[in-house]
């Protein structure tokens, strides 16, 4: 099963992914910032398949975690779920642009997290790279209407 890693500054939120997760078979890793998220990556012998992350959290937000990840090419193959509160077509579209595989908005079902985590982990990474690149045009498109 994949490997998941979670970086959420809510300590009962981290816990319900966490146990959702793990009791759907997935390895589970979780931080309570960015800074951590990304310390965790970089000391880590092997990368997560999947980043569960947040975007508001203090210190460091996730775009700030995105857009690290995006540019190194250590973490090249992560894939990174946003998960977040914010749902508006530009905060949509600036997750596609900056490279996200998957998009959750708070308050999310259980189902949903399950099925996301399921979708994206099993895409091969020309089929992510498709699949963002499809959304990108999509949620372009809806702010140039």
């Amino acid at each position: 099963m994949p490997t998941v890693s979670i970086c959420d500054d809510a300590a009962d939120l981290r816990l319900l992914m966490s146990l959702t997760l793990e009791n759907e078979g997935y390895e589970v890793a979780t931080h309570d910032g960015g800074i951590r998220t990304l310390e965790g990556l970089r000391t880590s012998r092997s990368l997560p398949d999947l980043l569960l992350l947040d975007v508001q959290m203090p210190e460091m937000d996730g775009w700030s975690v995105l857009a690290e990840v995006r540019g190194d090419p250590r973490f090249d193959g992560l894939r990174v779920v946003m998960c977040t509160v914010k749902f508006s077509q530009s905060d949509l579209a600036r997750a596609w642009e900056m490279g996200c595989d998957g998009y959750l908005t708070k308050p999310f079902d259980l189902d949903e997290l399950c099925a996301t985590v399921a979708a994206v982990t099993s895409r091969t990474n020309c089929q992510n790279q498709a699949f963002r690149d499809q959304q990108r045009a999509i949620f372009a498109g809806e702010l140039l209407t």
